[in-house]
């Protein structure tokens, strides 16, 4: 988002931009997964990976969820 406004990015924020993607959803960027959190002391934060996605979120602990083309999550107890 920070490339997208035309700003520098901190030297304290690591990752890498989405912006490619967001241009052209065909871009490939080479990952294979992608990972956020949410501030430092609440300790939510997700993984994704291809179709799965796993969260965990401050007192609710990990669910994980399988997802499909039109944007529903199946939840991973569910899936047999």
């Amino acid at each position: 988002m920070l490339e997208l406004a035309n700003l520098a990015r901190p030297d304290n924020l690591d990752g890498r931009s989405l912006a490619p993607s967001l241009r052209d959803p065909r871009f490939a960027s080479g990952q294979d997964h992608l990972c956020w959190a949410e501030g430092k002391k609440n300790g939510t934060w997700s993984v994704r990976q291809g179709r799965w996605k796993l969260i965990q979120s401050a007192g609710w602990g990990h669910s994980a969820y399988r997802l499909h083309a039109d944007n529903i999550a199946e939840p991973a107890d569910n899936i047999s």
